[in-house]
């Protein structure tokens, strides 16, 4: 894209019709057009007429006015009092409220030439304070509706590159000191990176979408809840687990102590029995099996019948209570009513004779379940009153487990034998612990060693005791926590198979399970090709910003490389490859990295634009300002737009850029600042 001509009307401090004619030299090396000027006399203005035709009353154009105010879109054109006189100039608004007020914009791309106007008919029904665009081209065809203008404009520079085309060389620096959020966003944009980001985000909204569909909100909500719900199990999961490895720790300390203790023990006893020791420590370790056996099977076998067992009196009393309901529930006319219901449909619809001609299989099934039905009304009519009704019973107690109960309890009223049997077997339990008493009192027995062995002997076995108490009650409660910790871990899986169910339940009721899936396909798909990208277009801004930057700065070799991250933030470094921080590098330089950063991605980018810079060598000193005119502007791109003070540029700096001049415009201003007149061709110097 070439920029033939930039006609502005009545816009800003241009009154009347002002074009600049900036059609291409011939001569191909001469790519620079010089609009030049003192401050205050139409450089911003038509810096900021050519952004309006592109971005209208967007919300970068309404931020500029004021730092940390937006404008409206009508007080942006219109004027907001003493604050902001608008962009129409006003004394074409007062002459002529009915003039042109308008930005053109004359271009060549691709060999077709295009004509593209913004105009506000403020007075007009169809004014719009965004303005209307017409764009008519060269072979006579135009496009009139909005919408499609406003893509065909999107399509030439797109809104979010319009900062890396048009820009203040005073504010270029901000670029390399930048959030590195918004830094990083700037440059995923130029780059067709955020594009993907963007293809992501409409597929993301639509697998959820796709998820929801058709699911009512109550059952969202409780997938929310379950959610809730699991986070807290886990959470409870993981203390309990905290609190046991706590009190493991605690054990294992216990542990060590006692045995260390018990070591002592161990040679005292050694040393006061001589050979018994060891004979006593194997009978008292075979009398600890037994025992740990019998308790263990007297517990398993006592335990579901102890109840019964040890209550007699209860067990006949309740024996004669169930005798005497049973016999109340015997009904003669029940019985027989049982029986035939059982009996009498297959012998009369099934079994010979049977009736000639024979009914439909239908017919007999019919009647089969008719009769079956009848026979079952008569059968509770003529039921015996329930036991519960009869007796009073809190709770439902029909005739059949009346049976059984009273069964069950005429078992144990004659279970003499197994009375018996784990009578004998707690006395042998008892047994055994008193044969463990005595071996154990023999092997305490340390008469034989001297008074002060014997009395650290006795502290020493308290001691252990008081261990051993304190050690049972850790183990206590590691067993308790264990048991809260299954418990809780069985809430987790419950937890955890409900939201699975739940949300099964959702995607079940989605009619794009298809779509869905292929969605997500594409969202690896996208998201893989997506940091791809981001590593191919690194690798190439890092070689790009590394040479432009060379080019630019020749004199000063603070930073050897510029190095660019994943996320495309850059970093500095020195020759030995040690970091360079912020603080160290001046503003002129970092005005450099920044230039060398907007040729990189103008580079990467390969977008064609022209390029209009305003206050283009700002705060550059001597050396570098001559890299910029000589290796920077005339190798930016095929169109380039200066707008310097005549300050900025002096002779010297004129007669270096002059060879790649191929047009001048030199602005001159009434004293009120509300005409500007471009004066073509004439010279700077």
């Amino acid at each position: 894209m070439i920029i033939d001509r930039v006609i502005i009307s009545n816009l800003f401090s241009y009154r009347g019709q002002q074009i600049f004619d900036l059609s291409p030299a011939t001569d191909t090396r001469r790519n620079i057009a010089l609009i030049h000027g003192r401050n205050g006399y139409g450089k911003t203005s038509f810096i900021n007429s050519v952004k309006l035709l592109f971005l209208g009353t967007s919300d970068a154009m309404l931020s500029t006015v004021q730092t940390g105010r937006k404008l409206r879109p009508k007080d942006y054109i219109q004027g907001a009092g003493n604050e902001w006189q608008g962009i129409l100039n006003t004394e074409a608004r007062k002459a002529e409220p009915d003039g042109d007020f308008s930005i053109t914009l004359e271009w060549t791309e691709r060999g077709e030439k295009a004509s593209v106007r913004r105009f506000w008919p403020i007075h007009q029904e169809n004014y719009t304070d965004n303005g209307l665009l017409e764009i008519t081209f060269s072979d006579g065809h135009s496009i009139t509706d909005q919408e499609d203008a406003d893509a065909f404009l999107e399509n030439i520079l797109p809104r979010h590159l319009l900062p890396f085309f048009i820009y203040d060389g005073e504010q270029v620096q901000t670029l390399a000191e930048a959030n590195r959020t918004r830094q990083l966003e700037q440059i995923e944009k130029i780059l067709d990176i955020a594009t993907v980001d963007l293809l992501d985000e409409y597929i993301g909204k639509n697998i959820s979408n796709w998820r929801r569909e058709g699911s009512a909100r109550i059952e969202q909500a409780e997938l929310d809840k379950l959610h809730g719900e699991l986070q807290i199990s886990c959470a409870t999961h993981e203390a309990l687990q905290a609190e046991v490895r706590i009190l493991e720790e605690q054990n294992q300390e216990y542990t060590y102590k006692i045995k260390n203790l018990e070591s002592y023990i161990q040679s005292k006893r050694a040393f006061a029995l001589q050979e018994d020791e060891t004979r006593l420590t194997t009978q008292v370790d075979e009398i600890r099996k037994q025992l740990e056996q019998k308790t263990q099977q007297f517990t398993d076998d006592f335990t579901p019948i102890a109840p019964v067992l040890l209550v007699p009196e209860l067990l006949q009393s309740a024996e004669q209570s169930l005798s005497h309901l049973t016999k109340q529930t015997e009904s003669p006319i029940g019985k027989l009513l049982s029986e035939l219901k059982k009996q009498l449909p297959q012998k009369l619809l099934h079994e010979e004779p049977l009736p000639y001609p024979d009914i439909y299989q239908d017919q007999r099934n019919f009647f089969q379940q008719k009769l079956a039905g009848l026979l079952s009304m008569y059968e509770k009519l003529y039921a015996p009153m329930p036991v519960t009704e009869r007796s009073g019973l809190k709770f439902k107690l029909d005739s059949v487990r009346t049976t059984k109960l009273l069964k069950r309890l005429q078992f144990f009223l004659q279970a003499d034998t197994e009375r018996q049997r784990l009578g004998r077997e707690s006395q042998s339990i008892s047994d055994l612990k008193r044969q463990q008493r005595t071996i154990q009192q023999k092997l305490d027995d340390v008469s034989s060693l001297d008074q002060d062995e014997q009395k650290k002997f006795q502290e020493h076995k308290a001691e252990i005791g008081k261990l051993q108490a304190v050690r049972d009650e850790i183990l206590k409660a590691i067993g308790q926590k264990e048991d809260a910790i299954k418990q809780a871990q069985r809430m987790v899986d419950q937890k955890q198979q409900a939201v699975k169910t739940q949300d099964t339940k959702l995607r079940q009721l989605s009619s794009s399970q298809e779509k869905l899936e292929l969605a997500q396909k594409l969202q690896t798909i996208y998201r893989d090709y997506k940091q791809d990208l981001k590593k191919r277009r690194r690798e190439q801004i890092e070689e790009k910003i590394n040479i432009r930057f060379n080019a630019l700065m020749t004199s000063h070799h603070l930073i050897h490389k510029i190095k660019v991250d994943e996320n495309f933030s850059l970093s500095y470094e020195n020759a030995h490859g040690e970091l360079v921080g912020m603080a160290n590098i001046s503003s002129g330089m970092k005005q450099l990295v920044a230039q060398a950063l907007l040729w990189a991605l103008k580079d990467v980018s390969g977008k064609e634009a022209p390029v209009i810079i305003d206050t283009p060598l700002a705060r550059i000193d001597r050396l570098h300002r001559i890299n910029l005119l000589e290796q920077y502007y005339p190798a930016l791109g095929r169109q380039i737009i200066l707008l310097p003070t005549d300050s900025e540029i002096i002779a010297e700096d004129y007669h270096r850029l002059k060879q790649y001049i191929y047009r001048e415009y030199r602005l001159e201003n009434s004293q009120d600042g509300a005409h500007t007149q471009p004066i073509k061709d004439e010279a700077m110097y």
